[in-house]
């Protein structure tokens, strides 16, 4: 592929602070969501014309909000991580999958002990399997699944296991290998290291 130029050709506003990160749905090639300083998260829609803000989660944390990802190619199911040290869970509430109905529908508090900087998930049969990075030198693995109700908008996050000390300072991106999720994955730190893990350095469940 040859790129003879870039160009932008939108400008999106409304957060009224830095934008820590953004990702593209995986599910569906239309929908963005942002996260800010300003402790909010935004969806945007692609309209056919211009991306659009259709639905601010105001206050989605009690501080920053550092990173968002999407956990599946197979449904709206959002995770974010914030300065609050929580780690949350957004799903559309519709059953059409609207971009403007997102929720929280799964919460972990204190997952961290000092601000969350980073997160990934895949899905793997009925559970998701999310990893955590932050500036308290550990990697943390949880689970989310869903409770007993079969209610799509009530899930569970339980803790699986914390690597301490997987870096010698804060840990800003964590990121699990495309095609081999459950058994790789990489961390990058303020260290100035970038570390390679696979099931023989740490035991993945």
């Amino acid at each position: 592929m040859k790129i003879i130029s870039l160009n932008f050709f939108s400008v999106l506003h409304g957060h009224t602070a830095d934008v820590k990160a953004i990702a593209f749905a995986r599910h569906r090639d239309d929908l963005l969501a942002s996260c800010s300083y300003d402790n909010s998260i935004r969806m945007w829609l692609d309209d056919g014309e211009d991306w659009i803000s259709v639905q601010t989660l105001e206050n989605a944390h009690d501080s920053s909000v550092w990173d968002c990802r999407w956990a599946s190619a197979f449904d709206s199911t959002l995770i974010s991580v914030s300065d609050d040290r929580a780690l949350k869970v957004w799903r559309t509430q519709s059953q059409d999958d609207t971009a403007a109905s997102f929720v929280n529908i799964a919460i972990f508090n204190q997952a961290h002990a000092r601000p969350i900087y980073s997160v990934d998930a895949f899905l793997d049969g009925d559970s998701y399997f999310i990893v955590t990075a932050g500036g308290d030198n550990a990697i943390r693995f949880f689970r989310l699944f869903q409770d007993d109700s079969n209610d799509k908008n009530i899930a569970t996050l339980s803790p699986l296991i914390t690597k301490a000390n997987a870096h010698s300072c804060d840990i800003n991106c964590v990121r699990f290998h495309p095609k081999q999720p459950s058994s790789r994955f990489a961390s990058a730190g303020d260290d100035a290291t970038i570390r390679i893990w696979s099931s023989s350095s740490l035991s993945f469940p």
